[in-house]
């Protein structure tokens, strides 16, 4: 197919092939760029391996990080600006199946945008490419400059096309008008604008009109009463519309209020005591609303030792929520000593019986563990509201997925970073990874599967040690990452219960055959280290639960991270973890002895002290700086 005097013939086809791939365009759930340009399932689009070494997932990468960008530019340059920059990056080279040459930003259009409508703004977005606020590794890359409107093909300047294989981004440029005046009236004529490769032009179109104006004369008094009653209608509607709207936000104001008052009444409504507690249960699993679920004196039994009344509790504000609960911040004064922080976690919204004994169960797991790795249970308080409450020390810290995110600008290394940098920072990550593996390897002693390892699921103390913490919870951010299967209650029970799985961290025969054991943990272990070295990022990128699955079936890993930090050694330990055969990856002994055989080249001889004061010294200069 041509779409241009340029021939498509085998020579140009070969060249095609040879120097980048044309490919549907990728679009996944998060937003970027492009996405409002193009459509995957319509467009196809060329990436020239000189851009991201011919990756298109890596210039999504790209272009979700540079989306945040757009709003703040001006509303007049903003849909011109998008046209342009998602031509110049995702060349267009075919439609609904059928392909033809790719096609550069016409340099008309690029000359309209940065010389005519917003050159202001042209400049600026150069700048903004080109500084620290990009990432160094899209920073770098040659690909993501802007073009000299004068050859905006340079990157496919081997196919030499003709002048007129372009496109307009679906933009249509103005052409000059002329105004002629004769006799009081006004005889306009404007010669017709040219569209090349039209997407979306008309919606295009009408904003992106030229700023200036032409003052018209006309002594048609009609022409004056229209306008003069438009200067009386205009300010009129606008003013409506301005108390609409904030009458409507008032309304939303309210009702909010008055819901969370409701709510936080609720929440806070006494149990009554006894041998057994009453708890609301999910409406949708039973056939009346107005059942109720006890707790079991096997489980208050158990617990006896751990038990806390509501009376020496403060609860004091959420602190977080996720995809199964929820955990407040708080106080525990017990007789005469010093309040102590707390983290106060119940569950949310609808439950279970199932969700309760899940949450009881875990708490029975809790009170025996006694490691340096391992976050600790305080107690149980069953008094405190409809569900119970797991009591556990406030890791003042958050998340180590927090930490890595919040650490990235400090922790990233580039390819010409100075060696001694590169190898601080390796030791950094390397001793965060040997602290999980210290916690998992003893969970794993106390034959405890943890079933949801991740970075999210680690906490960091006053100390800058990490904990092991099975909350249950993930961030907002990641709740599309928990696939939700469901499953019968029993071979009696023809009910169902909803199960959540966190399909990026799990084992092959975790999700195909529901099977857990130290080995899966071992596989989500690897995950975190993925995590850990690549600054909080999120593994599989790009792919949903199902996309995950098919790609681990087909042998498929995760790459490398990026950067120096992670050498062969290391991301050799993460895949042994990711064998398919449960037998053919460590146990957690062998990866605790393996992570301080790469240490100790870096820092000598370094036990559990020397690591936690090590990252403790790392954080505590970073907030010194902030």
């Amino acid at each position: 197919m041509t779409v241009c005097s340029t021939d498509f013939n085998e020579q140009r086809l070969t060249a095609l092939n040879a120097n980048g791939r044309c490919e549907p365009y990728y679009q996944r759930d998060s937003p970027a760029l492009c996405d409002s340009v193009y459509n995957s399932d319509l467009h196809y689009v060329y990436i020239p391996k000189t851009r991201f070494r011919g990756s298109q997932y890596l210039l999504r990468q790209f272009a979700e990080e540079v989306v945040g960008f757009i709003p703040t530019i001006p509303e007049s340059c903003r849909g011109i600006a998008v046209g342009v920059l998602c031509t110049h990056y995702y060349l267009p080279c075919g439609f609904n199946d059928s392909l033809h040459l790719p096609l550069p930003i016409c340099p008309n259009v690029c000359q309209y945008m940065s010389e005519v409508l917003c050159p202001d703004i042209w400049l600026f977005t150069i700048n903004y490419l080109a500084s620290d606020q990009i990432e160094s590794q899209y920073r770098n890359d040659p690909g993501i400059v802007l073009p000299t409107c004068d050859n905006t093909d340079n990157l496919i300047n081997f196919l030499n096309l003709t002048s007129d294989c372009c496109s307009n981004g679906g933009i249509t440029v103005p052409q000059p008008t002329t105004t002629t005046i004769q006799s009081n009236e006004v005889t306009a004529s404007t010669s017709s604008a040219t569209t090349l490769h039209s997407t979306n032009a008309t919606a295009i179109e009408t904003s992106l009109s030229p700023s200036s104006s032409i003052d018209i004369i006309t002594s048609s008094s009609r022409v004056r009463r229209s306008s003069n009653r438009l200067a009386i209608i205009i300010p009129v509607v606008v003013v409506t519309l301005i108390i609409a709207v904030q009458i409507k936000i008032i309304i939303i104001f309210v009702y909010c209020l008055i819901k969370k008052r409701r709510n936080k009444a609720q929440s806070m409504r006494p149990v009554t005591n006894g041998a057994t507690r009453s708890m609301p249960i999910d409406s949708d699993n039973l056939q009346e609303d107005n059942q109720h679920v006890e707790i079991s004196s096997h489980y208050i039994d158990q617990l006896s030792s751990h038990l806390i009344s509501g009376l020496n509790l403060t609860i004091q504000e959420s602190v977080g929520q996720g995809e199964f609960g929820i955990v407040y911040r708080g106080l525990i004064s017990v007789k005469n000593d010093i309040p102590q922080a707390i983290a106060a976690k119940t569950l949310k919204g609808f439950y279970s019986k199932s969700d309760i004994d899940s949450l009881l169960e875990e708490c029975i797991i809790m009170m025996s563990f006694d490691n340096l790795n391992v976050l600790p249970l305080i107690g149980v308080c069953l008094d405190l509201g409809p569900a119970p409450y797991i009591i556990m020390p406030f890791m003042s810290r958050g998340s180590l997925l927090s930490y890595l995110k919040k650490e990235r600008p400090n922790l990233t290394v580039a390819d010409t970073s100075e060696e001694d940098i590169v190898l601080n920072v390796r030791k950094q990550l390397l001793s965060i990874c040997l602290q999980v593996a210290n916690g998992m390897c003893y969970l794993a002693s106390q034959r405890f599967i943890h079933r949801d390892l991740a970075a999210r699921n680690c906490m960091i103390d006053d100390n800058g040690i990490i904990k092991v913490a099975d909350f249950g919870l993930s961030e907002d951010i990641y709740a599309k990452n928990y696939f939700r299967q469901f499953k019968r209650n029993s071979n009696d029970s023809p009910s169902l219960t909803t199960v959540k799985l966190p399909v990026k961290w799990m084992a092959i025969e975790s999700l195909h055959d529901g099977l857990f054991s130290k080995k899966t943990d071992v596989w989500s272990y690897g995950i975190l280290c993925w995590e850990v070295f690549s600054l909080g990022r999120a593994p599989y990128p790009g792919l949903d639960p199902v996309g995950v699955v098919e790609f681990l079936d087909t042998g498929g890993r995760l790459l490398a991270p990026r950067g120096e930090a992670c050498s062969k050694e290391i991301y050799s330990l993460m895949t042994s973890c990711w064998s398919e055969s449960p037998d053919d990856r460590p146990v957690f002994s062998d990866l605790v002895s393996s992570i301080n055989a790469l240490i100790e080249p870096l820092a000598g001889y370094l036990d559990f002290n020397g690591i936690s004061n090590n990252f403790n010294n790392s954080i505590e200069d970073n907030d010194s700086v902030q």
